[in-house]
Formats: structure tokens, C-alpha cells, sequence
């Protein structure tokens, strides 16, 4: 063999060995970063997974909404019809529209049960005529205010006739005048007034009294009147039926009923209210003529008060 060959054989193991000697580049093998992914790009976050709760259902509110009929509005899509404004009776009272009550006939105030009994013995031959039907009645007692306490008595009795009205102060009397107890008993003579059961209810308690032939404004004007069916109070039925005001002064009617004498204003106070009892009776009357029978209640007093106190001889006022 030439020596150029020999020379070229060990120029070829040289680079032979090179390569077998020296170690692969640092780019043959990827980083580890490139190899995986990072996790945030593997798994998406849960708010682009799954969408807002808010956006998946409309509101309650906007689900539920819908048109509620207009009431007012007329039939037919029209104009919408002015409100109806019930009567008010006492705003032209209270405006001083009105003119007060007047009380045209004399008082007469008793504070002796003999005179009582005169006074009312007349009431009854009027009765037994047939000339006297119907008075205005009321009575007045002193208002306690004391939590516990027993009511007070009836202090006054008041009745109204076509030609006086008729003051009793049985707080002044020892005993309950005899024949005013047989008006207030006697059937042929209507007793009208405003809340009149109440007062006789306890004119029941106070006295024993069994009170006939009453005539209750309420139940008389639930009758008559257009808009009746509601409570009223005297001086409103003054004013709805004798377009007049009737002055109702709390600081008389809480004053002392069981005064040993009465003074004018409450002379007057309690004559007006009798007087007014009987006048507005008498107006819805005449609006509708004939009492029906339905409308005029008893008071039967308890059976116990008269075994117990021997009967009606006794109606002294409760307490004594």
C-alpha cells in the first residue's frame, strides 16, 4: 500500500472518533418549559366554564311583571270618570255655614221628686189623650275617668215635647220620680234619641228601669236616609236633617252633672241635645211615614233586681 493511502485511512478514523467523542448540542433536547404547557392554559378558569347564575335566569321581577287593570278608566277605553265624594255633614258646620240650633220652647228643671211627679202625671194624661206620641230624650251623668272605678249614676234625665223641654235632676232627689219611670215604661210613648238604648241600658242598670217603646236614630236613619247605614252622631243627624249646628262643648258635657244646681250652660246644653232628639226623629219621620214596628225596642229589666230589691218602689240610685 502507497503511503498516500495509509494517509488518507487515518485522516478518516480521526474524524470518526470525533464524533464519537464529543457530546450532542444543548439544542437536541427542548427545554422543559416547551414540553408542557403551563397549567392555566391546560384548564380554563370556572367563571369562562360555567356562565353567571345572573345571566342563566331573568329576574323574578322581570318574569313576574305584568299589567294590572286600571279600575278607574271607563268601560270602552274612555275618559276616566271624576271620583264620587260622599257627603261630609259637618264641614259647613265647622266653616260657620250653618246657624246654630235654636230651642224655641221653655225649660223646665226640677230638683224635687214631688214636682217630678206632677210634672210627668200631666205627660201621661196627655199619653192616655192621644195627643202626646213621640218626646226627645237623653240623659247627662258625670264622666269618670279613673281607671277601676265605678261609673256614676245617671245624674239627669231629660224629655222634649212639642211645647217645653223637661229637665229631671234625680242626682238631686232621694228617690226616682214614680210616674217619670211610668213615662219612660209606657209604650204609647215613643222615647227617640241618639244611641237611646245605651242610655236606657243604663238607666236599666242604675235603676231597674224596664224602658218601652224606643226609637233609635241610627236604625231610623239606616232607613230613611241615603247614605243611613253608618254611625252617626246627633250632631251630625242635626245637620244632615235640619241643616243647623248643634254645639257639642266638651268641657259641659264632662262637667258636674250631679251638682246640687245646675247652671244656664248646662241647663241649656241638655235641653238642646233633647230638643234636637225629638226634631231630627220628627224629620225622618216625615221622609217615611208610619214608625215600622221593627224599629222600636224594649229594655226588660233583670228578673234578680226585683226579687232582690223588692220591686219598683225601691229604684233608689244605685249606691245609697
Amino acid at each position: 500500500m502507497s503511503q498516500s493511502s495509509t494517509a488518507g485511512i487515518d485522516m478518516l478514523l480521526e474524524i470518526i472518533d470525533a464524533e464519537d467523542t464529543e457530546p450532542p448540542p444543548a439544542a437536541a433536547e427542548p427545554p422543559p418549559a416547551a414540553a408542557e404547557p403551563p397549567p392555566a392554559a391546560a384548564e380554563p378558569p370556572l367563571a369562562a366554564a360555567e356562565p353567571p347564575p345572573a345571566a342563566a335566569e331573568p329576574p323574578p321581577a322581570a318574569a313576574r311583571a305584568r299589567k294590572l287593570p286600571a279600575f278607574g278608566r271607563a268601560a270602552g277605553g274612555g275618559p276616566t270618570p271624576a271620583a264620587r265624594k260622599l257627603p261630609r255633614f259637618d264641614e259647613a258646620a265647622r266653616s260657620g255655614a250653618l246657624p246654630p240650633l235654636a230651642l224655641p220652647v221653655p225649660i223646665v228643671y226640677t230638683r224635687s221628686e214631688g214636682e217630678a211627679d206632677e210634672l210627668c202625671e200631666a205627660l201621661v194624661a196627655a199619653a192616655d189623650a192621644g195627643t202626646l206620641s213621640l218626646v226627645g230624650f237623653d240623659i247627662e251623668w258625670t264622666v269618670t275617668y279613673e281607671s277601676g272605678k265605678t261609673q256614676r249614676p245617671a245624674a239627669l234625665v231629660q224629655l222634649a215635647t212639642g211645647t217645653s223641654v223637661y229637665l229631671f235632676h234625680v242626682a238631686a232627689m232621694s228617690r226616682f220620680p214614680e210616674r217619670l219611670a211610668t213615662v219612660i215604661e209606657d209604650r204609647r210613648v215613643l222615647k227617640a234619641g241618639s244611641k237611646v238604648l245605651n242610655d236606657m241600658h243604663k238607666l236599666r242598670r242604675d235603676f231597674g228601669l224596664q224602658a218601652a217603646g224606643l226609637l233609635e236614630h241610627q236604625r231610623l236613619a239606616a232607613a230613611v236616609l241615603t247614605y243611613g247605614e253608618r254611625p252617626w252622631s246627633l250632631s251630625e243627624l242635626v245637620e244632615a236633617c235640619l241643616r243647623r249646628h248643634l254645639p257639642k262643648e266638651e268641657r259641659v258635657r264632662t262637667s258636674a252633672w250631679e251638682s246640687t244646681c245646675l247652671d244656664d250652660e248646662q241647663t241649656r246644653y241638655a235641653a238642646l241635645d233633647a230638643w234636637a232628639s225629638r226634631a231630627v226623629a220628627l224629620e225622618l219621620l216625615s221622609r217615611q211615614p208610619g214608625v215600622p214596628m221593627r224599629l222600636v225596642d224594649s229594655i226588660e229589666v233583670d228578673p234578680m233586681w226585683s226579687r232582690r230589691t223588692g220591686g219598683r218602689q225601691w229604684l233608689h240610685r244605685r249606691g245609697e
